[in-house]
């Protein structure tokens, strides 16, 4: 007799097999139908926490990103961070892919979901915080507040250059920290 699994185990087993659908059948031929197969679930299962298949996926990419290293590199910096940050991040979306992630967008968009902002801001303030208060401790950043909306430049514009450029270089990474983000966060800190 097996045993029934809830709440966290549940969830943990869809989304691995949410991702594992992805990864080798892609966006386009995942179903909700087909999760919950692999995942020995029902399907009313996955819509009551999930509504659309655009949201499960983006849970479980937000949840790979996070189990591949898409995490705060303490480099000993606030530039070595910065760069070491959004190579991750270069990484973990390469892990998924620039079809899956335009098709989730473009999804999210006809649904009319305001929760991919929501999300790619609060993750990302999450993501960058630490670069934050490590960069204050070294006396890189002064006390004066670092927005959200501030915080989170790098990884706009990463992310603009993966999915509309398609490739993120090493040349644009330093740009992006040298010329854009650290100058507008030491001004904005009143280092």
């Amino acid at each position: 007799m097996s045993r029934r699994r809830r709440g966290a185990a549940l969830e943990e087993a869809i989304l691995e097999a949410a991702w594992e659908e992805l990864s080798t059948r892609g966006y386009a031929a995942t179903s909700i139908e087909s999760v919950a197969a692999r995942a020995a679930t029902s399907k009313p299962v996955l819509y009551r926490r999930w509504p659309t298949k655009a949201e499960l996926v983006l849970a479980t990419i937000v949840r790979e990103a996070s189990r591949r290293g898409a995490s705060a590199a303490d480099t000993g910096s606030l530039r070595g961070d910065l760069v070491a940050t959004m190579e991750r991040v270069r990484t973990a979306v390469g892990t998924v892919g620039r079809r899956t992630m335009l098709s989730l967008l473009s999804e999210l968009d006809d649904l009319g979901s305001d929760e991919l902002p929501g999300v790619l801001r609060a993750k990302g303030v999450a993501l960058v915080a630490p670069l934050v208060e490590r960069a204050r401790e070294r006396g890189e950043l002064g006390e004066g507040e670092v927005s959200p909306d501030l915080a989170t430049v790098p990884l706009d514009l990463a992310r603009h250059d993966l999915l509309v450029r398609g490739e993120l270089t090493d040349e644009r990474i330093a740009a992006f920290v040298d010329q854009v983000t650290v100058p507008v966060w030491r001004l904005a800190s009143g280092a």
